[in-house]
C-alpha cells in the first residue's frame, strides 16, 4: 500500500522536483541493471572506485546527487554507457521529426516536417 503522506507531498512539489525524483529512480535502475548484467556487487564497485560499501549503498538508494563526474566514474568501470545523449542516439525512425497526418480528403497518410514522402496505408482486404 502506498504511503498517502508521501503521495500528497510528490502531488505538492514543483514539476521539476518530480522530473527529478523519476530520472534519479532511473539511473538507479540503469546502475542496477549493469551491474547484474556484470555480476558485480556494491562492494565490488566500492573497491573498484576507491569508495567505502557504505557510500555505494547510498548512491544506490537514492540518497547521492549524482554528478555528471560520478557517472563517468561509473561508465568507466562499466566500461559501457549509463545515460545517452541525444547525439549519441541514432533511431531508425526520428519521430521527433516527422509527425503522421491523415488527410481525409485524400484518403492517404502524409508525413510531415523533415521529409515530404508519402506513407500509403496498408491495404486490409476490403
Amino acid at each position: 500500500m502506498k504511503n498517502k503522506m508521501f503521495e500528497q507531498v510528490l502531488e505538492e512539489s514543483p514539476k521539476y522536483l518530480k522530473i527529478y525524483a523519476s530520472k534519479s529512480l532511473d539511473l538507479i535502475d540503469q546502475i542496477d541493471e549493469i551491474m547484474s548484467s556484470l555480476k558485480m556487487s556494491s562492494s565490488d564497485l566500492a573497491k573498484e572506485l576507491g569508495k567505502n560499501p557504505s557510500e555505494i549503498s547510498k548512491w544506490l538508494s537514492g540518497g547521492h546527487n549524482m554528478t555528471l563526474k560520478t557517472i563517468s566514474k561509473l561508465e568507466a568501470v562499466f566500461n559501457q554507457d549509463i545515460i545517452l545523449t541525444k547525439n549519441k542516439v541514432k533511431p531508425r525512425l526520428d519521430i521527433d521529426r516527422i509527425k503522421l497526418n491523415f488527410n481525409q480528403k485524400r484518403g492517404k497518410l502524409v508525413a510531415m516536417g523533415n521529409t515530404d514522402h508519402e506513407l500509403r496505408p496498408v491495404s486490409n482486404g476490403r
